[in-house]
């Protein structure tokens, strides 16, 4: 799923350009000593939390890490996200072996209700 297919489906569910929403921007690296020396380096350069996961398994012998970037909330307009995609992906690329996967949106328990019910109280 690209950038663009996550900003069309949060249209079809009522989010418009000048909502906004925290993002998680999604980074994948071959070990956790890669992941920790980027979190670590993102800790310091850009005003987001950050965390570690593993990736899902695969089969290779190593299982790569994933650096999750959380935003503050961010406008979703094409312009802003696409800023946001292209500033990601010169961060993978100065890291050797870091590849950017995507982003989401972090949807809290307000913005779900939003989804699912109506104004009035009845499910959307």
């Amino acid at each position: 799923m690209t950038g663009t297919d996550t900003l069309t489906a949060l249209r079809k569910i009522g989010f418009g350009d000048r909502d906004r929403l925290p993002l998680r921007f999604w980074f994948e690296v071959p070990n956790l000593r890669e992941a920790v020396d980027m979190a670590a380096e993102l800790r310091t350069t850009i005003d987001a939390s950050v965390e570690l996961r593993p990736a899902p398994p695969r089969l290779v012998t190593r299982r790569p890490w994933r650096v999750v970037l959380r935003t503050p909330s961010t406008l979703l307009t094409p312009a802003v996200i696409g800023g946001r995609e292209r500033e990601m992906e010169e961060l993978a690329d100065l890291r050797h072996d870091c590849r950017f996967i995507g982003w989401t949106p972090v949807l809290d328990p307000a913005d779900v209700k939003r989804i699912l019910f109506r104004p009035d109280g009845r499910p959307a």
